[in-house]
């Protein structure tokens, strides 16, 4: 799916264009069997401004080295190294597999900054022109994010749903935000304990694919009485768990 709008469109029953996976072949169409009552977007915090940098012509990164490494016209030394092929390669050659890169982001990450605000704001925009808001309630969008974190190339992900259209001013990564405690920290002082309506869940997402890595005891070494405070607020803030998914179950 191209753009939220294409995977709204399919969610509601429209019939829609994706790539067939043979270039002989190139589109076909597709429907959905049975539309959905609602869905959400969730693209990945770390990689919105760097995709959309490096796939759009004329952006002010699109012509740097870590811009063609994505596109597959250069491979990078780590994905080398690594022994990483295909899109796996061209992640890790454009995020450096630890950090942002400075010839895409510019100097402290200013570029991707202001492209990942432009991408969070178009992504938060087709939820809104999806949303039935008559009285008939035929479909409902949420605004969401993945975080993405991924230490060891395991998958210590969850996916970011807002109650309404009031939100943190951008997503949070796990590029800046490597741990999950911080995250939801973050959530709670940039959303749920303010007093602007913003409220957010996060929901383990992949937990299969995370090695025992989801549901560790992180703040385990904290005092007594400050691991209760992380378990009350993860408990709040992670009240489900997702238990089935297209990778397994």
């Amino acid at each position: 799916l191209g753009t939220p709008d294409d995977a709204y469109r399919y969610a509601t029953g429209d019939l829609i264009e994706v790539y067939s996976g043979d270039p002989d072949t190139g589109m076909r169409t597709t429907r959905i069997d049975r539309p959905l009552d609602f869905a959400a977007v969730t693209d990945h915090a770390e990689w919105m401004a760097e995709v959309s940098l490096c796939t759009t012509p004329g952006s002010a990164s699109y012509d740097s080295t870590g811009c063609q490494i994505y596109r597959g016209e250069e491979e990078s030394f780590l994905a080398k190294l690594l022994g990483l092929k295909g899109h796996r390669a061209r992640i890790a050659g454009l995020l450096g597999l630890t950090g942002r890169r400075d010839d895409v982001c510019g100097e402290e990450d200013e570029i991707c900054r202001a492209e990942l605000g432009a991408v969070w704001r178009a992504n938060q925009e087709a939820a809104e022109r999806w949303y039935d808001r008559s009285a008939d309630c035929t479909f409902t969008t949420f605004h969401a994010w993945e975080y993405s974190h991924s230490p060891y190339s395991t998958k210590v992900h969850r996916n970011v749903i807002l109650r309404n259209e009031i939100s943190p001013e951008l997503p949070i990564s796990s590029l800046e935000t490597p741990v999950e405690m911080d995250l939801r920290h973050q959530l709670v002082d940039l959303c749920n304990d303010t007093d602007t309506g913003c409220e957010a869940i996060a929901i383990p997402h992949n937990p299969n694919l995370s090695n025992g890595q989801m549901f560790r005891v992180e703040y385990a070494d904290l005092p007594l009485e400050e691991q209760r405070r992380e378990a009350r607020l993860r408990a709040r803030l992670e009240p489900i768990v997702e238990m089935m998914q297209i990778k397994g179950e």
